[in-house]
């Protein structure tokens, strides 16, 4: 059986590509994205909203804030990215926003906090 010596810095480039690699591929949500609501009827017609979310994310928490402009923003808090998906609550509104990450577009749906079947708004974000 032939040995095969390994030098220190190939050791090191493989172990740096292990633990490095996992990571890039995962997106952060940080930054300014911003696109529609589409709202659905709830006693009235349906109509859409412009949306500009601000979310920073650490890890997995993620808190921002959303509203219709830049400077007309509501927080959000209690965020969790598990891989592609975001789950994230409105402050001082019982909401809940579901949203799924692919590349740069954020979509999903917003319900109501205390009845999840209930659908109030579907959303359509890019990363701006």
């Amino acid at each position: 059986m032939r040995k095969i010596r390994l030098s220190p810095t190939y050791i090191v480039l493989v172990c740096w590509s292990l633990l490095c690699f996992p990571a890039c591929g995962a997106q952060n949500l940080t930054g300014k994205w911003v696109g529609t609501f589409h709202v659905l009827p709830q006693g009235g017609g349906p109509r859409e909203d412009k949306a500009v979310v601000v979310l920073k994310q650490q890890g997995e928490e993620v808190t921002g804030t959303l509203g219709p402009s830049e400077s007309n923003q509501m927080p959000l808090k209690k965020g969790k990215v598990t891989g592609n998906l975001l789950k994230i609550e409105m402050e001082g509104n019982r909401i809940v926003f579901t949203l799924t990450l692919d590349d740069d577009k954020l979509t999903g749906e917003i319900r109501d906090a205390d009845d999840e079947s209930k659908i109030l708004a579907r959303v359509d974000l890019k990363r701006s």
